[in-house]
Order: C-alpha cells, then sequence, then structure tokens
C-alpha cells in the first residue's frame, strides 16, 4: 500500500514541463542567445566581410540614385538680404526706451509699455 501512494504523488516529465513552461522557454532563449553571441564574435573575421560588402553596396547604390537630385557647389558666396519691418522690442528688465524711440512709436501709433522699445526697420544681411 506504501508504494501506490508514492506512484500517484509521483509526477510526471510533462506534467512537471507543464507546470515551468514560462521557465523552460526562458531559459531555453537566453541559452540561443548566448550561444548566438558567442559564435558571432568568435567568427567574427569571416562575418565582418560580408557586412562591409552589403552595406557598401546599399551606400553605392543610394549616391547613385540621388546623385541627379544634388545641386552644383557655388564657386561664390550669396549674400541674403533681410528687410526687417519696424516694431517693438522687449528690453531686460530696468532697461527704459529713449524719448526719440517713445515719440517714434507714438508717431507709429504704438504706446510703449515699461521696459519696451521701438525699433526702427532695417536690412539684415547673411552670407
Amino acid at each position: 500500500m506504501n508504494g501506490d501512494v508514492r506512484k500517484s504523488k509521483k509526477k510526471s516529465f510533462f506534467e512537471k514541463a507543464k507546470e515551468h513552461k514560462k521557465e523552460i522557454i526562458i531559459g531555453t532563449a537566453i541559452v540561443f542567445s548566448v550561444m548566438g553571441t558567442i559564435l558571432v564574435v568568435k567568427n567574427r573575421a569571416i562575418i565582418k566581410p560580408f557586412i562591409k560588402s552589403s552595406l557598401i553596396g546599399k551606400v553605392s547604390t543610394k549616391s547613385i540614385e540621388t546623385n541627379n537630385n544634388v545641386s552644383p557647389l557655388v564657386s561664390e558666396p550669396i549674400d541674403y538680404t533681410i528687410n526687417v519691418r519696424e516694431h517693438i522690442r522687449n528690453l531686460p528688465k530696468g532697461w527704459n526706451p529713449s524719448s526719440n524711440k517713445v515719440e517714434l512709436a507714438s508717431k507709429y501709433g504704438y504706446l510703449l509699455e515699461e521696459n519696451q522699445t521701438w525699433v526702427n526697420a532695417y536690412t539684415k544681411t547673411s552670407a
């Protein structure tokens, strides 16, 4: 009778595998990842030329495809001029506009608040 109790409590391999399915899958994935990493590191001298040739092929075909869209280099720098309109500018705390700027702002119909000044129109040049 004692032997029957042991047999009924003892679980089969498949029952134990079902209980620990998640752990088995994670362990297997880790083992294969480590093995793959070791294989790549040990054989990197063999793998490296294949990676380089595939990358060079991609770069060369991409440069050939986009070569028609490239504009020629300009030998002389181009000057761009930007016309800036007159406007109100905020001043740092403690700064005050000159009386001349207050008069100009009122001439254009603006009332300057505290720490504001009037900026005349100007042309900005950039290379």
